[in-house]
């Protein structure tokens, strides 16, 4: 299973793991060396240090660019879509569809950064 980070800051910690999710939030300076394998998921707003572009990018907004984002959206939940396929972890394809989801905060990128992770790890 791979880890997550939060905070591209943070890749010293992941020494000792082969796979990583590496979510961009937050101000985000030149990341340390990481050797295993991993994805970078970020708003399709934000800069991504030229250390982590050697890696799968994952974009997640509301623009037709966003590799996941919302095609329908309601105070309950909605629709997320995954507008371009994606490689799991495990290898398995995620094609581009739509996800039913019951719950939604006040700001998109974290409902749909989560989703991300959780595709990318067969959890959906």
């Amino acid at each position: 299973m791979p880890v997550l980070l939060a905070s591209a800051d943070r890749i010293p910690f992941l020494r000792g793991f082969d796979e990583a999710v590496i979510v961009l939030c937050g101000g985000v300076s030149e990341p340390a060396e990481f050797d295993g394998r991993a994805y970078v998921v970020t708003d399709g707003e934000r800069e991504v240090p030229a250390g982590l572009k050697r890696f799968p990018l994952i974009s997640c907004g509301m623009s037709a660019k966003d590799t996941v984002t919302f095609s329908s959206l309601r105070r309950d939940g909605g629709m997320i879509c995954l507008q371009r396929q994606i490689t799991t972890f495990s290898g398995r394809i995620a094609e581009p569809q739509e996800y039913h989801f019951e719950r939604f905060g006040s700001e998109a990128f974290p409902t749909l950064a989560a989703f991300t992770v959780l595709l990318l790890c067969d959890c959906v």
